[in-house]
């Protein structure tokens, strides 16, 4: 089995060339997993220094995904509370903040166009059926 974990980290405010630090340990049931952290360090660098870093395709593809099927899971959610707009408007949110970052990628793009044509069927009842249906669109199936 291949794992690809993803991370979103959020540090404090602090002052440049300070290094930042985590430890990242990943466990599971039957202990096949290292047991042993990783520790992975970051230095503190002006924001014009992270923009002029070229963006790693293949991760804003998988945090793409991963923001689209939680906004689908959000909606689904809000459309069985009866709180149409607010699923349309959750979606519709999901699509701009993929194309905040999509950088032109056509499939980040595609991704964020799929989010805005359900927005529709998410803004109004929605049968037993469709509902299925979404959810399995969320995890990724």
């Amino acid at each position: 089995m291949v794992l690809a974990p993803m991370f979103r980290l959020r540090f404090p405010a602090g002052a440049i060339a300070e290094t930042l630090v985590i430890n990242v340990a990943l466990t599971d049931r039957d202990g096949a997993l290292s047991k042993e952290p990783w520790t992975l360090a970051w230095p503190r660098v002006a924001e014009e220094q992270v923009r002029a870093q070229p963006a790693d395709r293949e991760v804003l593809r998988a945090a793409a995904a991963l923001d689209a099927a939680r906004a689908r899971r959000a909606a689904l959610g809000l459309n069985d509370d009866r709180r149409w707009q607010e699923a349309a408007s959750t979606l519709a949110d999901a699509a701009n903040r993929l194309r905040s970052y999509a950088d032109g990628d056509p499939e980040i793009r595609a991704e964020a166009d799929r989010l805005d044509a359900e927005r529709d069927s998410y803004s109004r009842p929605m049968s037993s059926l469709s509902k299925l249906a979404q959810s399995g669109t969320s995890t990724g199936r």
